[in-house]
Parts: C-alpha cells; sequence; structure tokens
C-alpha cells in the first residue's frame, strides 16, 4: 500500500507497524512485500550501543548520516545494513524517521516523518571507529542518505548534527594528555590491563625524554572525509620521531605497533626522520629483526632505563654484504684448488687441478678383425 505520511508526521512504532508492518524493535525496519524501509535515529539511547554517528550534515537538511545495524564487533554488510546498501538497485524506498518526544507523557516514542531519501550514490557510506555495547572499540558502517528531491525537508526538526567530517589530510601537535580521553571513552569504563600498562610505560618514558631534554607530544592526524582523528603516541618533534607505545611485547603487539607507525607516517608530510616501537622489555632477536627490516628502531625499558636497539646502518649492511662476497669467493676458491681422486685414471692417486688427465683410449681393433668377427654372426 503507498505510503500515507507527509513530511513532520509525527508516528509511533506502533502506528507504523499496524498500518504497514515490519515491527517495532530495532533501527531499521523493512516491512513485508519489500517494497519499503523505515530507519528510526535516536541519538541519546543509540549512544549506548554505539551508534554515535547519526545526524544532519548541515542545517540544509539535505543529507543525513545514519549509523549501520550491529552493536557488537564490527558492523558488516549483512542483513539489514545489506538491505541498505543495495536499497536502490533492488526498488527499495527509503523513509526516515527522527526521535521526537513521548506520546501523552508516557514512554511511547515518538518519531518525526523527515522524508524519503537514498543512499548517496557518489558516496553510499564510511568507516567509523566507535565503542560497541560493551565499550570495545569496533568498525561501524555510516551512511550518508540524500534527501529525494521530490521530498520536501521538515519545517522543524531536532538538533541533531553529526559530527563535522573533515575536508582535508592534516596534522598538528598537540599535548600528549589530548587523547587520553577521547571521544568514545566511557568515564566508567575501567581500563583494560593491557591499556593500563601502555600508559605507565609511556608516562616513564615522557619523564626520561623530559629529564635528557626532550619534549614528548602527539600528533592529531584528520583524515579527508573522516569524522574521527588519529592520535598517535609520542611525538619527539626535536628529533621528529614518532613512537608507538604496546604494554606487552607479544608478537600481535609487535605486529601491530609497526602497523600503526606505518598508517601514521603515511599521513605526515614531511614524513618522521625515525620510526620507533616502544616496549616494556627485550623483546628478543625474531622480534627485533622484524622491526629492523620494517627501517623502525626499537626502544625497550629495562630497569629505570631505556635502551635503544637500531637496524644497521647502510654503511654497515655494505660492509657487511662485502663481507659475505669474501667469504663466498674465498671458499669457491678452496674448492676450485682441492685434488679430487678419480678411479680408473693414473692408477686412482689423487690429480692437482689443472693438471690433464693420461690421455685414456679404446683398444684398436683391425678392420680386417672386425669383418671376421661380423661375418661369424
Amino acid at each position: 500500500m503507498p505510503l500515507d505520511l507527509q513530511v513532520d508526521d509525527i508516528v509511533t512504532r506502533q502506528d507504523l507497524n499496524a498500518a504497514y508492518g515490519g515491527g517495532i524493535q530495532g533501527g531499521m525496519l523493512t516491512p513485508a512485500g519489500g517494497r519499503y524501509m523505515f530507519l528510526f535515529s535516536d541519538p541519546t539511547p543509540g549512544a549506548q550501543y554505539g551508534y554515535t554517528w547519526d545526524g544532519w550534515e548541515n542545517e540544509n537538511l539535505e543529507t543525513f548520516f545514519y549509523t549501520g545495524e550491529g552493536s557488537a564487533g564490527d558492523q558488516e554488510f549483512t542483513r539489514r545494513n545489506r538491505v541498505l546498501r543495495d536499497a536502490a538497485d533492488e526498488g527499495r524506498e527509503v523513509h526516515l524517521f527522527v526521535a521526537d518526544g513521548y506520546r501523552n507523557d508516557s514512554r511511547e516514542r515518538t518519531h518525526r516523518y523527515m522524508g524519503q531519501f537514498v543512499v548517496d550514490p557518489d558516496a553510499p557510506w564510511r568507516r567509523e571507529d566507535s565503542p560497541d555495547a560493551s565499550g570495545a572499540t569496533r568498525s561501524a558502517i555510516v551512511f550518508r542518505l540524500k534527501r529525494l528531491e521530490t521530498s520536501p525537508a521538515p519545517r522543524t526538526h531536532t538538533e541533531s548534527y553529526t559530527p563535522e567530517l573533515a575536508t582535508r589530510t592534516g596534522v598538528e601537535a598537540v599535548e600528549p594528555e589530548a587523547s587520553n580521553t577521547g571521544a568514545f571513552t566511557r568515564a566508567a569504563q575501567e581500563e583494560s590491563v593491557g591499556v593500563r600498562r601502555e600508559r605507565s610505560l609511556e608516562d616513564a618514558f615522557h619523564r626520561h625524554l623530559q629529564m635528557t631534554g626532550g619534549r614528548p607530544g602527539r600528533l592529531r592526524i584528520t583524515l579527508e572525509g573522516q569524522a574521527s582523528p588519529l592520535f598517535t603516541d609520542t611525538w619527539d618533534a626535536d628529533k621528529s620521531e614518532l613512537y608507538e607505545a604496546k604494554g606487552s611485547v607479544s608478537r600481535n603487539d609487535v605486529r601491530l605497533a609497526i602497523g600503526q607507525l606505518l598508517d601514521y607516517r603515511r599521513h605526515i608530510n614531511p614524513p618522521p626522520a625515525r620510526c620507533t616501537v616502544l616496549l616494556p622489555s627485550d623483546p628478543g632477536e625474531d622480534l627485533t629483526n622484524l622491526i629492523h627490516n620494517s627501517g623502525m628502531d626499537l626502544v625497550y625499558q629495562e630497569g629505570t632505563s631505556f635502551i635503544r636497539n637500531s637496524p644497521p646502518s647502510p654503511q654497515n649492511d655494505a660492509s657487511a654484504h662485502e663481507g659475505r662476497e669474501e667469504n663466498e669467493a674465498r671458499k669457491a676458491a678452496r674448492i676450485s684448488s682441492a685434488s679430487f681422486p678419480v678411479p680408473g685414471i693414473g692408477n686412482g692417486r689423487p690429480i692437482p687441478a689443472g693438471e690433464r688427465p693420461p690421455s685414456v683410449r679404446p683398444p684398436t681393433i683391425p678392420a680386417q678383425q672386425v669383418r671376421s668377427r661380423l661375418e661369424r654372426g
């Protein structure tokens, strides 16, 4: 049946379910028949489940950002997220409703109808990090919805705007504590043991840098088209050195540190003179080699001190390479000058290299004897 709604109409989920079906639970409802998809946005309770990106792009009310479905773990293009992504291809109408009070002072939530939208074909969605229902950081899908030209903008709306997106990629230095409480930190959420170890290590290293005249800070990296910036670990501006700290020397943590440094470095122009993995203890030879092979330094804590382990310099590498070539040449020379016994030649005596062995020819049989033997068969 046709959708009998006008922009700015106030409805409840129960009203819509009675008229079109689809149920009353969840932020994305798909009434039977495959014609409609109803999207509900309620930022206040939604934030408890990681739906933190809902809101208008600006006061024109033409573009609305909508957080995908899924309250635990990374969101994927399954179930209703896939339905919304493919709605235009499948001929499904998308209609948006935004929370707008309660009915008759009851607990029944009312929603204002905002009109019909489509997923922006030019920039349909992006990824943003946000907490899930447990507080763990995960990757959320944020859909970009564009109002249909035939759907008028509402006369009134709630003051709900999405965090501003960066218009370009940029880097700026900030104080170390600037990222201690990010946009997704919950005050009541207890830090994990690993996070506490990492921060304790960084605090100790900052004191070490300050005692040696350093000025530890961090970098804030904004990414074009994204709302949430990246915050690095320690940045030593005087030496143009970027550190990534980990609270453990496990292989996974070392790999993660290397990957994060590579991610940060590609956005910094000019790139850091040195990228360094900061660990609470010596990770051992193999992981040290992994860090060095990635072109990075290792700094680890030992008691109250910090030990630096740098990769071999290019000059040392060249010397080592020349040394290996010289050793190979010597080895080849030893092999070529060796003596080998050749059975059947010279009564099995060793023949020095370079000496021609005595000529060995098969016995000659006169032609007459050959013919005679052939005639006898």
